[in-house]
């Protein structure tokens, strides 16, 4: 059986042990939050990119490019910048559904500028 003092030792280590349980849960939510604001920056930025390409293609093709500019294919030039965009939007769609960022309404970084 225990005594007073053991008792009472237990208990400022039980004591000690939940401030250092609050503490570590307050780090993990930082973390997490830190985390998804990464995220849905470099989703943004990410965006921001395949946007300004799509762009520039489509002002190659407006050129009269249709398909080869300098001998380089312009096909999977677009076939790439398809798969980039919807790994990107789906992303957005998991930023969204999962932490509740909406990407969608924020301005691009062109329209910022403008």
């Amino acid at each position: 059986m225990m005594d007073n003092v053991e008792l009472e030792e237990l208990r400022e280590k039980f004591m000690l042990l939940q401030k250092h349980y609050v503490v570590l849960q307050k780090k993990e939510q930082y973390a997490k939050s830190t985390l998804i604001q990464s995220q849905s920056k470099w989703t943004s930025f990410a965006r921001e990119i395949v946007n300004i390409s799509k762009e520039l293609l489509f002002s190659l093709e407006a050129m009269g490019a249709k398909s080869t500019v300098n001998k380089i294919s312009l096909i999977p030039i677009r076939q790439k910048l398809g798969n980039y965009e919807a790994f990107l939007n789906n992303n957005v769609d998991n930023l969204q559904s999962e932490h509740g960022i909406n990407l969608n309404n924020k301005p691009t970084f062109i329209q910022s500028i403008i």
